[in-house]
């Protein structure tokens, strides 16, 4: 006979609710890596990955192979971590060297007679060697199979308890709730492989495009792990692992007609289980036994189990610290209460009362849709809030793309090149001087100028040159300062200000350098009186048309730059 109806409902009740779990825990996960992601990529596009922008200044293959190879090593750290778990839970028992082989073979016969009553295919029978009496469900290459221990072979139970313990893993089976199943494995490796993208991502974002998106990210895992913790949501929890129990004893229960022997073999198995004492493993199988051990956290030595029918029991356990002992009393406590749910569940069962089996809960539907919905909201909200403008711009979005530290450090070096530049004393009214009465004095073609005449255009010149090369010096230092900025503050903006800033400091020293030519050139032709009238035209008009060649452009350059400093709030 197959399942009855109920009990297929009920298996594809707890299939849905697994799924809706498991997208649940891997949704915030998926966002995160989706908004770090963005995050940089933006930042990339934008000129605000302040390490992209500094090594392309010095050489952009050199930028682009450092920034590939970070994001390769990011890959590689992700790989190798899921592939090491994976490799760890791969092979985390090996076949036991002897065993009762007639013990065996009668395990062998429950379970055929087991597949049948279930109408299921009869999955591989093997003989592990895991510490004391147990049984477990798991993927073998990709098939179901079903373990034993020598110590479960040794107890020589009757057949009832071998059908009742082999229906039970069947259960599991059909419940696709055993160790290493596909669907299992899968979302184990996705959600590990995405929580480490996350936190890689999220380090590599918060260095190099914002420290103040720490808090951020601070903020959505806090509020997903009280979403998680409040609604029960993690897939590996203690709670869903005793229902899974419970639920597999039910379906057991009825294949085999006689949920006293399955009472009876969780109560035998429970004692071996508490006398072997926790389990030094790395690997997750302990969770998934017929009767799940404990796992140690500190170390354990010279750890001996002999079968108590034989009333040799030898336990030595060495631990690290008094937390691994408060631990271990919690999880036993824990294992105590799980056994005996599932104890009082197939004592209903035989005294016809109803169980977890003939429908699903209401509040755990309830509980698993609402944990969904409120994780979908989230996500939903801080995806509008980040994307939906305000007063024209997307202020939450500039915010988390916008190193405001460094931005603060890019405006005091703004204000620091502006004292520079503003404090450069004016050599245009000397200039202007000098130009006006060579005009007068060309266009007239009268230069035979008087001694105080000469003197005091000597005079002019000499000031016009000395504050020539004042001005070039502390624009270089300014220019210094609006260089940097691109790379404290990235951005757009930030960048065209930058640029603009140093063309208008080179503009000014083009127009300083030929303004001193021009001074240069006076002075010299001055020191023989008269001077030559053709050549003091000719230098006029060479600085006049170089004049008008800078200048324009300087009013241009200086009109931007300004517009955008009151749009980057610099002035």
């Amino acid at each position: 006979m197959g399942f009855e109806p109920e009990v297929l409902e009920r298996i594809k009740f707890h299939k849905r609710s697994t799924i809706q779990k498991e997208i649940t825990t891997l949704l915030p996960l998926l966002f995160g890596v989706g908004l770090c992601t963005a995050i940089i990529v933006v930042a990339m596009r934008q000129n605000r990955f302040w390490l992209y922008n500094m090594l392309l200044n010095v050489n952009e293959t050199a930028a682009r192979v450092v920034i590939a190879g970070l994001f390769l090593l990011i890959g590689l750290i992700t790989l190798g971590t899921v592939f090491a778990k994976l490799r760890r839970e791969k092979h985390p028992f090996e076949p036991a060297a002897t065993y009762d082989e007639r013990e065996f073979a009668g395990f062998r016969s429950a379970l055929e007679g087991v597949a049948v009553a279930s109408g299921k295919r009869m999955s591989h029978l093997l003989v592990l060697d895991i510490p004391a009496a147990n049984a477990i469900a798991f993927d073998l290459r990709g098939e179901p199979a079903i373990g034993v221990t020598p110590e479960l072979l040794a107890a020589h139970l009757d057949s009832a308890a071998k059908e009742a313990i082999m229906a039970h893993e069947m259960a599991r089976i059909a419940l696709g709730d055993y160790f290493l199943a596909s669907s299992s494995a899968r979302f184990e490796a996705l959600a590990r492989s995405l929580a480490v993208l996350f936190f890689l991502l999220a380090v590599v974002a918060v260095v190099v495009v914002n420290p103040l998106l720490l808090f951020l990210l601070i903020a959505e895992i806090l509020i997903f792990s009280f979403v998680a913790v409040l609604l029960g949501v993690r897939k590996r929890s203690g709670e869903v692992q005793v229902h899974n129990a419970i639920l597999a004893d039910s379906l057991a229960s009825q294949v085999t007609m006689n949920p006293a022997a399955l009472r009876e073999a969780i109560g035998f198995v429970d004692s071996y289980v508490r006398q072997a004492g926790p389990v030094s493993t790395t690997s997750g199988y302990p969770s998934h036994l017929f009767v799940p051990v404990q796992r140690s956290w500190g170390i354990l030595q010279g750890l001996q189990v002999a079968s108590p029918r034989q009333g040799q029991v030898s336990l030595q356990v060495t631990v690290s610290t008094d937390d691994d002992i408060s631990n271990w009393e919690e999880q036993a406590a824990q294992a105590r209460s799980a056994v005996g749910r599932r104890v009082e569940n197939l004592q209903a069962i035989e005294s016809g009362r109803a169980s977890p089996l003939e429908e699903p809960l209401a509040s755990e539907k309830r509980k698993t849709t609402a944990a969904l919905a409120v994780t979908v909201a989230v996500v939903v909200a801080l995806t509008l809030t980040l994307a939906l403008p305000w007063e024209g711009k997307s202020r939450a979005w500039d915010f988390i793309s916008t190193n405001w530290i460094l931005e603060k450090v890019a405006k005091s070096r703004v204000e620091t090149a502006e004292r520079m530049t503003s404090s450069i004393p004016s050599y245009q009214e000397s200039l202007e001087a000098m130009r006006t009465f060579l005009h007068a004095k060309s266009a007239s073609g009268s230069l035979a100028l008087t001694i105080s005449e000469d003197v005091e255009l000597s005079i002019n010149a000499t000031s016009v040159m000395a504050l020539a090369d004042i001005t070039k010096s502390m624009n270089d230092n300014a220019r210094s300062h609006y260089s940097s900025i691109r790379y404290y503050a990235p951005g757009e903006d930030y960048v065209e200000y930058s640029k603009l800033k140093t063309e208008e400091v080179d503009l000014e020293n083009s127009y300083a350098s030929a303004a001193k030519q021009f001074a240069s050139e006076v002075e010299r032709l001055f020191v023989i009186n008269p001077p030559d009238a053709q050549a003091v035209a000719a230098a006029l008009q060479a600085f006049e048309a170089r004049r008008q060649e800078i200048l324009p452009r300087l009013e241009v350059v200086r009109a931007r730059a300004a517009e955008l400093a009151r749009e980057l709030d610099l002035q």
